[in-house]
């Protein structure tokens, strides 16, 4: 054969468009919340879609607002949310007198959330808001929501530590700090074993509202099915803040539990923060970003391949 037949050839089997390269690193986003009712579905969803294509969110956490976000939000994009009620909506102090799930008083109604989750439709239960609406976790109200959850396998995502500030605007008539407390969740993971609850807000906190830390630890090492997510501490704290917290939190063995959550901010910064981040080694980014929710989750192996361009 002449040489340059060869060169040619091997010049085609060593093209850039020829050789296989590895996909973009997948996330999961534990911790996304639909639009308030009365707003624009679509257009809130287009640009939530937008910022989740733009960063590799191959998976969001949806906490939904009132019955129509499952035709609005979750079908409207198969396979991008795994949607659940926020509750109990705290009451408001004008009309309609509760931000999610007005018609029912804040509370979803139970036979349509069976329905919907016999249907495969509704895949978790929160943001579980008992902070704002100053209901007790093991309130006799809850229970059937927990047998929900632990009946058709769900895992269910709680509001904790003190927050916001009272200067936030962001507390209501029923609000009450003390009820962000892990702690009060031990009844409930006594009750119902292996009930997945991933801790919302873990580490944030100021100092005349420091976080449960103490409690938090003592629940996740009780509970192997407990997980948590940093935010809002992963984006408006010093970016200085937010590691020195990631650092304890690892080096306290908590590594495989830590999720990725944005709550209602953009993702970029808070992952430009973990990029930069450069003790963090690739098999503990990893897992933040994808490996840890994907267990959490339970995702089968074929969502997985998807997931990673396989």
């Amino acid at each position: 054969m002449r040489p340059w037949v060869i060169a040619v050839m091997c010049s085609a089997l060593w093209s850039p468009a020829l050789i296989q390269r590895p996909a973009p690193q997948p996330i999961i986003d534990v911790h996304r919340h639909a639009s308030w009712p009365g707003t624009s579905d679509p257009e809130q969803r287009a640009a939530l879609l937008a910022d989740m294509a733009a960063e590799g969110i191959v998976l969001s956490l949806l906490h939904i607002n009132e019955p129509g976000d499952v035709p609005g939000w979750l079908e409207a994009a198969p396979g991008r949310f795994i949607g659940g009620p926020a509750m109990p909506c705290p009451q408001t102090r004008e009309a309609p007198f509760y931000r999610c799930f007005p018609e029912t008083k804040g509370w979803p109604d139970l036979t349509w959330l069976e329905r919907e989750m016999t249907a495969g439709k509704i895949g978790m239960l929160g943001e579980m808001l008992f902070v704002y609406a100053g209901v007790h976790p093991d309130d006799v109200r809850m229970a059937p929501y927990w047998a929900l959850a632990a009946k058709h396998d769900v895992p269910v995502s709680v509001h904790i530590n003190r927050g916001p500030g009272p200067a936030s605007g962001l507390r209501g008539p029923a609000f009450n700090a003390d009820l962000g407390n892990p702690a009060l969740l031990r009844p409930v993971l006594e009750r119902h074993r292996g009930l997945r609850i991933l801790l919302t807000h873990v580490g944030t906190g100021s100092p005349d509202l420091l976080p449960f830390n103490a409690e938090i630890d003592a629940l996740l090492k009780d509970y192997s099915t407990v997980a948590f997510d940093m935010s809002i501490l992963n984006s408006v704290a010093p970016p200085e803040a937010h590691e020195a917290e990631l650092k304890r939190l690892i080096a306290a063995g908590l590594g495989d539990r830590i999720m990725f959550g944005s709550d209602t901010r953009p993702a970029a910064p808070i992952l430009r923060r973990l990029e930069n981040i450069a003790w963090l080694t690739e098999k503990q980014r990893r897992a933040i970003l994808y490996d840890n929710a994907a267990r959490f989750l339970r995702l089968d192996a074929q969502t997985i391949a998807r997931h990673h361009g396989r």
